[in-house]
This record gives C-alpha cells, structure tokens and sequence, in this order.
C-alpha cells in the first residue's frame, strides 16, 4: 500500500484550543534551524512567522473575554485561515513527497497519514477557464471553471484540487514565468492582499488541478486583475 498525507481534516479544522497546540507544534518544526530534511526559503519563513505571530496575537485577545469583540473574533478567524493556508502550503512542499520524513514523525506533528490503494483514477485532462475578480480591500477571487464537469464546482474525479500561481507586476503566457503560492480545495477561491503596497497593481494567475499521486493537469488559461 501506498502513504498519502491529508492535511485537509482533523486538526486543521479543530476547535481553536486543539488548533492553536497543533500549530504550535508544526510551526516550531517548520522553522527548526538545524533541521537538515529540508529548507525553507527566507520568504516562507517571514510569512510563516509573520502568520503566527498575528494568529497568536489575535487568538490570545479572542481568549479573554475583557477584550473579546465581534470584531476581535473576525480577526481572530481571518489569521487561522491564513496561517492555515500558509501551513498546508508548506507542508505539501516540504513534508507531503518528503522520503526523509517518516509517518511516525508526520503522525506526532498531528498530520493524518492513510494507507491506500492507489486509485486507477487519474489527473482529469478538462480545460480549466480561469476568470480573475477585483474587489475592495485587495481581495482577489479566482473561479475555475471546466465544461467536460457541467456547472458543478466540485473537485473532479482523479484530482485533488488546484494549484495557483502568481506573477506580480506583469503579463506573461509563460507558465515559467509564475510562482508557485497556493493550493486550493475550493471553488472559488479568495486571495487576499492585505498591505495597502499592493493597491492599484496588476497580478496574474494560471492555475492546473493536481493529485496526491503526483500528477498535474493541464494549464488554464493565463488571467490579469487590478488590485483594489
């Protein structure tokens, strides 16, 4: 039988106690300095530490109810949600294809390993149509779209979701070109540029379905969108 890593149950969607022990603990293993398994960029451990520090902050203020407001709490949901993205980002990097990393070790950091038969279902060939939305407070909201799958949004059969890359400041039809900086399970998806920097610029996006196997579909088309 073959492992998979699933990181997209059990602790990631706990209640915040169990989650904030569970990010903690995958945060800290992330960032270990003399740890040789792999190697994180400058950039992932900033926005790694950055994550962590906001939901730490905010989840410590939802705590106490001397400072817990609605507005609080929604602060405090919108830095989970971020932290987790960056988490399972990182963690399919480099944990989920990692040969060094054994599932006793995955399993202690609270990561779900299955055994399974590998599925005689591969990587959906459907053309994805990506259309990109602008909205206030630099939301970006990308739709997939696939004929061959009628109106539905869910995840066809083979896949297990998409990855989305991103190219700042410019327009390119050159996959090359784009950076890897999402997974998603969702349809559709936000991306959230939250620094007032980022006002008024262009970012493009294309995106492909993936699986756990390892396979990758066939590129969508290449979409532009105004950051407002």
């Amino acid at each position: 039988m073959a492992k998979r890593i699933n990181t997209t149950s059990y602790n990631f969607q706990q209640p915040d106690i169990t989650y904030d022990k569970f990010q903690a603990k995958l945060t800290a293993f992330l960032l270990k300095e003399d740890n040789t398994r792999f190697t994180l960029t400058a950039e992932e451990k900033t926005k790694l530490t950055n994550a962590n520090n906001e939901w730490t902050l905010q989840y410590g203020l939802s705590a106490d109810k001397s400072t817990r407001t609605p507005v609080v709490v929604l602060a405090k949901n919108k830095a989970r949600k971020a932290l987790s993205d960056i988490l399972r980002l990182l963690v399919r990097k480099h944990i989920g294809n990692n040969d060094t990393i054994d599932s006793a070790t995955r399993e202690s950091l609270g990561l779900t390993v299955k055994d399974v038969v590998p599925s005689e279902k591969h990587i959906p060939n459907f053309k994805i149509v990506l259309v990109a939305e602008s909205q206030a407070g630099g939301t970006i909201i990308l739709r997939m779209k696939y004929s061959e799958n009628g109106s539905r949004r869910e995840i066809p059969k083979g896949a297990d979701g998409f990855e989305i890359y991103q190219l700042m400041d410019e327009i390119s039809t050159d996959n090359k070109d784009y950076r890897f900086v999402a997974i998603a399970s969702k349809n559709p998806y936000k991306i959230y540029f939250t620094d007032t920097i980022f006002i008024g610029r262009k970012v493009s996006f294309v995106v492909r379905f993936y699986n756990t196997k390892g396979e990758t579909g066939t590129w969508s088309n290449f979409v532009t969108a105004v950051i407002i």
